[in-house]
Protein backbone atom coordinates (compact mmCIF):
# COMPACT_ATOMS: atom_id res chain seq x y z
CA UNK A 1 0.00 0.00 0.00
CA UNK A 2 2.96 2.03 0.80
CA UNK A 3 3.99 1.93 -2.63
CA UNK A 4 0.82 3.07 -3.99
CA UNK A 5 0.90 5.67 -2.02
CA UNK A 6 4.23 6.74 -2.79
CA UNK A 7 3.69 6.79 -7.00
CA UNK A 8 0.27 8.84 -6.23
CA UNK A 9 2.44 11.31 -4.35
CA UNK A 10 5.10 11.02 -7.83
CA UNK A 11 2.02 11.82 -10.07
CA UNK A 12 0.97 14.97 -7.88
CA UNK A 13 4.16 16.72 -7.90
CA UNK A 14 3.84 15.84 -12.07
CA UNK A 15 0.29 17.41 -12.07
CA UNK A 16 1.79 20.77 -10.06
CA UNK A 17 4.67 20.89 -12.63
CA UNK A 18 3.15 21.29 -15.33
CA UNK A 19 0.65 24.17 -14.06
CA UNK A 20 3.90 26.04 -13.04
CA UNK A 21 5.87 26.12 -15.72
CA UNK A 22 3.38 27.65 -18.48
CA UNK A 23 5.34 30.27 -20.22
CA UNK A 24 8.71 30.18 -19.45
CA UNK A 25 10.51 32.54 -20.96
CA UNK A 26 14.18 33.19 -20.51
CA UNK A 27 13.85 36.66 -18.73
CA UNK A 28 11.60 38.49 -16.43
CA UNK A 29 8.18 36.65 -15.75
CA UNK A 30 6.20 39.19 -13.96
CA UNK A 31 4.12 39.79 -17.17
CA UNK A 32 0.53 37.85 -17.07
CA UNK A 33 1.41 36.23 -19.94
CA UNK A 34 4.55 34.94 -17.99
CA UNK A 35 2.93 34.68 -14.78
CA UNK A 36 1.36 31.82 -16.19
CA UNK A 37 -0.10 30.61 -15.62
CA UNK A 38 0.01 32.27 -12.51
CA UNK A 39 -2.47 30.76 -11.93
CA UNK A 40 -5.69 31.41 -13.43
CA UNK A 41 -5.56 27.54 -13.99
CA UNK A 42 -6.62 26.94 -10.75
CA UNK A 43 -9.27 24.60 -12.00
CA UNK A 44 -7.09 22.88 -14.05
CA UNK A 45 -4.90 22.28 -11.20
CA UNK A 46 -7.69 20.90 -9.06
CA UNK A 47 -9.30 18.22 -12.46
CA UNK A 48 -7.55 18.33 -15.05
CA UNK A 49 -4.34 18.33 -14.54
CA UNK A 50 -4.24 15.58 -11.49
CA UNK A 51 -6.70 13.24 -13.51
CA UNK A 52 -4.22 13.57 -16.40
CA UNK A 53 -1.11 12.19 -14.46
CA UNK A 54 -3.64 9.64 -12.86
CA UNK A 55 -4.04 8.56 -16.67
CA UNK A 56 -0.05 8.62 -17.58
CA UNK A 57 0.23 6.69 -14.58
CA UNK A 58 -2.44 4.02 -14.99
CA UNK A 59 -1.83 3.50 -18.76
CA UNK A 60 2.56 2.98 -18.77
CA UNK A 61 3.10 2.18 -15.13
CA UNK A 62 3.98 -1.94 -14.00
CA UNK A 63 1.05 -1.35 -11.24
CA UNK A 64 -1.73 -3.91 -11.90
CA UNK A 65 -4.96 -1.97 -11.39
CA UNK A 66 -6.93 -5.03 -11.26
CA UNK A 67 -5.03 -7.01 -8.30
CA UNK A 68 -5.54 -5.92 -4.62
CA UNK A 69 -2.83 -3.65 -3.21
CA UNK A 70 -1.74 -6.20 -0.81
CA UNK A 71 -0.97 -9.30 -4.23
CA UNK A 72 1.25 -6.58 -5.58
CA UNK A 73 5.02 -7.12 -4.25
CA UNK A 74 5.81 -2.82 -3.57
CA UNK A 75 7.80 -2.61 -7.01
CA UNK A 76 9.66 0.00 -7.69
CA UNK A 77 7.93 3.19 -9.37
CA UNK A 78 9.51 4.60 -12.80
CA UNK A 79 10.92 7.67 -13.29
CA UNK A 80 9.66 10.37 -15.29
CA UNK A 81 11.88 9.95 -18.25
CA UNK A 82 11.60 6.40 -18.07
CA UNK A 83 7.69 6.74 -18.73
CA UNK A 84 8.16 9.38 -21.07
CA UNK A 85 10.02 7.01 -23.04
CA UNK A 86 7.28 4.08 -22.98
CA UNK A 87 5.07 6.80 -24.55
CA UNK A 88 7.36 7.30 -27.06
CA UNK A 89 8.15 4.20 -27.90
CA UNK A 90 4.32 2.98 -27.90
CA UNK A 91 3.22 5.99 -30.12
CA UNK A 92 6.47 5.33 -32.34
CA UNK A 93 4.81 1.51 -32.99
CA UNK A 94 1.55 1.87 -32.18
CA UNK A 95 0.55 5.50 -32.95
CA UNK A 96 -2.14 7.22 -30.62
CA UNK A 97 -4.80 9.84 -30.10
CA UNK A 98 -4.93 12.99 -29.53
CA UNK A 99 -4.83 12.41 -25.68
CA UNK A 100 -1.90 10.40 -25.94
CA UNK A 101 -0.11 13.20 -27.73
CA UNK A 102 -1.13 15.90 -25.73
CA UNK A 103 0.10 13.94 -22.56
CA UNK A 104 3.38 13.46 -24.21
CA UNK A 105 3.78 17.24 -25.38
CA UNK A 106 2.70 18.70 -21.48
CA UNK A 107 5.28 15.86 -20.29
CA UNK A 108 8.08 17.26 -22.82
CA UNK A 109 7.70 20.77 -21.67
CA UNK A 110 7.74 19.19 -18.16
CA UNK A 111 11.11 18.22 -18.87
CA UNK A 112 12.00 21.62 -20.19
CA UNK A 113 12.40 19.71 -24.04
CA UNK A 114 10.47 22.93 -25.28
CA UNK A 115 11.64 21.70 -28.89
CA UNK A 116 10.06 18.42 -28.53
CA UNK A 117 6.85 20.09 -26.79
CA UNK A 118 6.12 22.16 -29.84
CA UNK A 119 6.32 19.32 -32.44
CA UNK A 120 3.76 17.37 -30.27
CA UNK A 121 1.51 19.83 -30.09
CA UNK A 122 1.25 20.07 -33.60
CA UNK A 123 0.81 16.06 -33.45
CA UNK A 124 -2.41 17.32 -30.95
CA UNK A 125 -3.72 19.83 -33.45
CA UNK A 126 -3.84 17.83 -36.44
CA UNK A 127 -5.33 14.82 -34.60
CA UNK A 128 -7.66 17.04 -32.57
CA UNK A 129 -9.20 19.37 -35.54
CA UNK A 130 -7.76 22.81 -33.88
CA UNK A 131 -7.52 21.10 -30.33
CA UNK A 132 -9.40 22.40 -27.37
CA UNK A 133 -9.30 25.87 -25.71
CA UNK A 134 -6.93 24.21 -23.01
CA UNK A 135 -4.71 22.76 -25.92
CA UNK A 136 -4.48 25.97 -27.26
CA UNK A 137 -3.20 27.82 -24.52
CA UNK A 138 -0.69 24.70 -23.41
CA UNK A 139 0.55 24.77 -27.14
CA UNK A 140 0.88 28.62 -26.71
CA UNK A 141 2.98 28.55 -23.59
CA UNK A 142 5.31 25.79 -24.98
CA UNK A 143 5.52 28.39 -28.41
CA UNK A 144 6.17 31.30 -25.86
CA UNK A 145 8.82 29.03 -23.77
CA UNK A 146 10.85 28.64 -27.48
CA UNK A 147 10.23 32.61 -28.57
CA UNK A 148 8.80 34.91 -25.80
CA UNK A 149 8.14 37.51 -28.85
CA UNK A 150 5.70 34.88 -29.89
CA UNK A 151 2.33 36.32 -28.10
CA UNK A 152 2.53 39.05 -30.97
CA UNK A 153 2.42 36.33 -33.73
CA UNK A 154 1.12 32.48 -33.68
CA UNK A 155 1.08 32.31 -29.70
CA UNK A 156 -1.25 35.20 -29.23
CA UNK A 157 -3.52 33.80 -32.29
CA UNK A 158 -3.80 30.29 -30.30
CA UNK A 159 -4.80 32.57 -27.19
CA UNK A 160 -7.18 34.08 -28.71
CA UNK A 161 -8.48 31.14 -30.12
CA UNK A 162 -9.06 29.82 -26.53
CA UNK A 163 -10.97 32.57 -25.50
CA UNK A 164 -13.15 32.31 -28.40
CA UNK A 165 -13.59 28.72 -27.10
CA UNK A 166 -13.67 29.20 -23.85
CA UNK A 167 -14.61 32.38 -23.02
CA UNK A 168 -14.94 32.17 -19.04
CA UNK A 169 -11.59 30.26 -19.22
CA UNK A 170 -9.40 32.21 -16.30
CA UNK A 171 -6.57 30.77 -17.99
CA UNK A 172 -7.61 32.38 -21.34
CA UNK A 173 -8.92 36.00 -20.24
CA UNK A 174 -5.61 36.07 -18.08
CA UNK A 175 -3.46 36.02 -21.44
CA UNK A 176 -6.06 37.25 -23.51
CA UNK A 177 -5.93 40.52 -22.03
CA UNK A 178 -2.27 40.81 -22.33
CA UNK A 179 -2.65 39.74 -26.10
CA UNK A 180 -4.70 42.59 -26.23
CA UNK A 181 -2.91 45.01 -24.62
CA UNK A 182 0.35 43.97 -26.95
CA UNK A 183 -1.63 44.54 -29.63
CA UNK A 184 -2.81 48.07 -28.20
CA UNK A 185 -6.77 46.72 -28.11
CA UNK A 186 -6.68 48.27 -24.39
CA UNK A 187 -10.55 48.61 -24.16
CA UNK A 188 -10.37 44.56 -24.88
CA UNK A 189 -7.71 44.10 -22.01
CA UNK A 190 -9.91 46.34 -19.66
CA UNK A 191 -12.78 43.79 -20.31
CA UNK A 192 -10.71 40.15 -20.41
CA UNK A 193 -9.19 41.26 -16.81
CA UNK A 194 -12.43 42.63 -15.43
CA UNK A 195 -14.08 39.53 -16.27
CA UNK A 196 -11.19 37.57 -14.57
CA UNK A 197 -11.31 40.09 -11.71
CA UNK A 198 -14.56 39.51 -10.66
CA UNK A 199 -14.91 35.76 -11.20
CA UNK A 200 -15.98 33.51 -8.99
CA UNK A 201 -14.05 31.95 -6.95
CA UNK A 202 -11.89 35.32 -7.10
CA UNK A 203 -8.21 35.77 -8.15
CA UNK A 204 -5.55 35.22 -4.97
CA UNK A 205 -4.89 38.83 -3.96
CA UNK A 206 -1.10 38.97 -5.65
CA UNK A 207 -3.20 38.47 -8.76
CA UNK A 208 -6.06 40.77 -8.12
CA UNK A 209 -3.68 43.53 -7.04
CA UNK A 210 -1.74 42.79 -10.25
CA UNK A 211 -4.88 42.73 -12.38
CA UNK A 212 -5.91 46.07 -11.19
CA UNK A 213 -2.71 47.84 -12.17
CA UNK A 214 -2.51 46.20 -14.96
CA UNK A 215 -5.81 47.60 -15.87
CA UNK A 216 -5.28 50.84 -14.69
CA UNK A 217 -2.19 50.81 -17.48
CA UNK A 218 -4.96 50.46 -20.13
CA UNK A 219 -7.37 52.90 -19.08
CA UNK A 220 -4.26 55.18 -18.43
CA UNK A 221 -3.31 54.00 -22.13
CA UNK A 222 -6.94 55.08 -23.44
CA UNK A 223 -6.76 58.55 -21.59
CA UNK A 224 -9.02 57.59 -18.28
CA UNK A 225 -8.36 58.12 -14.79
CA UNK A 226 -7.09 54.63 -13.43
CA UNK A 227 -8.72 53.12 -10.36
CA UNK A 228 -6.46 53.22 -7.16
CA UNK A 229 -5.31 49.59 -6.76
CA UNK A 230 -6.26 48.52 -2.86
CA UNK A 231 -3.45 48.76 -0.11
CA UNK A 232 -1.51 46.07 0.49
CA UNK A 233 -1.46 44.70 4.31
CA UNK A 234 2.34 44.05 5.26
CA UNK A 235 3.49 41.11 7.06
CA UNK A 236 6.04 40.53 9.44
CA UNK A 237 9.19 38.86 9.06
CA UNK A 238 9.31 35.74 10.43
CA UNK A 239 10.43 32.38 9.99
CA UNK A 240 11.63 33.51 6.38
CA UNK A 241 8.12 34.03 5.18
CA UNK A 242 9.08 37.74 4.16
CA UNK A 243 12.07 39.73 3.04
CA UNK A 244 12.64 43.23 2.87
CA UNK A 245 13.68 44.82 -0.48
CA UNK A 246 15.11 48.39 -0.69
CA UNK A 247 15.32 48.97 -4.93
CA UNK A 248 17.30 52.01 -5.89
CA UNK A 249 17.91 53.16 -9.91
CA UNK A 250 21.60 53.85 -11.50
CA UNK A 251 21.76 57.65 -11.79
CA UNK A 252 23.33 57.22 -15.11
CA UNK A 253 19.57 55.31 -16.19
CA UNK A 254 17.40 58.15 -14.20
CA UNK A 255 16.90 60.34 -17.37
CA UNK A 256 15.64 57.37 -19.08
CA UNK A 257 12.70 57.10 -16.75
CA UNK A 258 9.55 59.10 -16.68
CA UNK A 259 7.70 59.12 -12.94
CA UNK A 260 5.08 57.10 -14.32
CA UNK A 261 7.06 53.87 -15.43
CA UNK A 262 5.31 51.02 -13.76
CA UNK A 263 7.51 48.82 -11.68
CA UNK A 264 7.59 45.32 -11.16
CA UNK A 265 9.54 43.19 -8.10
CA UNK A 266 9.18 39.51 -8.21
CA UNK A 267 10.94 36.91 -6.34
CA UNK A 268 11.57 33.73 -8.22
CA UNK A 269 12.90 30.08 -7.25
CA UNK A 270 16.58 30.11 -7.82
CA UNK A 271 17.29 29.08 -11.27
CA UNK A 272 13.96 29.10 -12.55
CA UNK A 273 13.44 29.57 -16.19
CA UNK A 274 9.56 29.27 -16.32
CA UNK A 275 6.76 29.46 -14.45
CA UNK A 276 4.99 31.82 -11.83
CA UNK A 277 6.71 33.67 -9.72
CA UNK A 278 6.78 32.82 -6.20
CA UNK A 279 5.85 36.33 -4.81
CA UNK A 280 5.48 40.17 -7.06
CA UNK A 281 4.55 43.52 -6.50
CA UNK A 282 3.77 45.98 -8.82
CA UNK A 283 4.95 50.41 -8.16
CA UNK A 284 5.59 53.25 -10.02
CA UNK A 285 9.23 54.34 -10.56
CA UNK A 286 8.10 57.60 -9.15
CA UNK A 287 8.47 56.32 -5.84
CA UNK A 288 11.86 55.20 -6.26
CA UNK A 289 14.18 54.65 -4.09
CA UNK A 290 11.60 52.61 -2.04
CA UNK A 291 11.45 49.50 0.12
CA UNK A 292 8.64 47.06 0.48
CA UNK A 293 8.47 43.48 1.60
CA UNK A 294 7.51 40.45 -0.34
CA UNK A 295 6.07 37.72 1.71
CA UNK A 296 3.66 34.58 1.59
CA UNK A 297 0.63 37.07 0.90
CA UNK A 298 2.40 37.93 -2.22
CA UNK A 299 2.25 34.94 -3.59
CA UNK A 300 0.82 34.20 -6.80
CA UNK A 301 -0.33 30.35 -6.87
CA UNK A 302 -1.05 29.33 -2.58
CA UNK A 303 0.87 26.38 -2.87
CA UNK A 304 3.86 28.11 -3.71
CA UNK A 305 4.53 30.88 -1.08
CA UNK A 306 7.80 32.63 -0.27
CA UNK A 307 7.92 31.03 3.18
CA UNK A 308 8.26 27.20 1.12
CA UNK A 309 11.56 28.20 -0.38
CA UNK A 310 14.93 28.03 0.70
CA UNK A 311 16.37 30.38 -2.45
CA UNK A 312 15.08 32.87 -4.33
CA UNK A 313 16.04 35.54 -6.94
CA UNK A 314 14.74 38.83 -6.81
CA UNK A 315 13.97 40.92 -9.64
CA UNK A 316 13.05 44.75 -9.70
CA UNK A 317 11.97 45.30 -13.24
CA UNK A 318 10.97 49.10 -14.98
CA UNK A 319 8.90 48.94 -18.09
CA UNK A 320 9.60 51.82 -20.37
CA UNK A 321 6.54 50.86 -22.67
CA UNK A 322 4.17 51.05 -19.50
CA UNK A 323 2.89 47.90 -20.06
CA UNK A 324 3.07 44.26 -18.42
CA UNK A 325 4.58 42.48 -21.01
CA UNK A 326 9.16 42.54 -20.69
CA UNK A 327 10.69 43.71 -23.72
CA UNK A 328 13.64 45.23 -25.13
CA UNK A 329 14.92 48.68 -23.29
CA UNK A 330 13.02 47.57 -19.90
CA UNK A 331 15.85 48.20 -17.18
CA UNK A 332 15.86 45.53 -14.12
CA UNK A 333 18.40 44.81 -11.26
CA UNK A 334 19.04 41.11 -9.67
CA UNK A 335 19.99 40.00 -6.19
CA UNK A 336 19.87 36.32 -4.56
CA UNK A 337 17.92 35.93 -0.96
CA UNK A 338 19.05 32.78 0.54
CA UNK A 339 16.47 31.57 3.69
CA UNK A 340 18.18 32.42 6.97
CA UNK A 341 19.81 35.37 6.19
CA UNK A 342 19.62 38.81 6.56
CA UNK A 343 15.81 39.59 6.15
CA UNK A 344 16.56 42.53 3.99
CA UNK A 345 18.21 42.71 0.84
CA UNK A 346 19.45 45.35 -1.79
CA UNK A 347 18.43 45.62 -5.80
CA UNK A 348 20.30 48.65 -8.07
CA UNK A 349 18.10 48.56 -10.93
CA UNK A 350 21.52 48.48 -13.51
CA UNK A 351 20.56 46.65 -16.37
CA UNK A 352 18.84 46.97 -19.46
CA UNK A 353 17.60 44.45 -21.18
CA UNK A 354 18.84 44.01 -24.94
Amino acid sequence: MMSFLWLAAVMVVIACLLVVLPLMRKGDHTSPVSLAVARTAMVAVIVVLPLGALNLYKAFSNWNWETPVAAVGGEAPQSIPEMVARLEQRLSQQGGDSDDWYMLARSYLVMERVDDSIAAFERVMELSNGGTADMKLDFADALLAGDPGSVSGRAGALIEAALQQAPSSRKALWYGGSVAYQKGNFAAAIERWETLLKGNPPPPDAMRNVLVENIGAAQSALGLEPEAPPAMAEESATDGAAVSVSVTLDPALAGDVAPGTPLFIIARAAGQQGGPPVAVQRRSASELPLTVTLSDRDAMLPTRKLSGFDSVEIVARLSLSGGPVAGAGDLYGTVNYNKGAASSVSVLIDKVYP
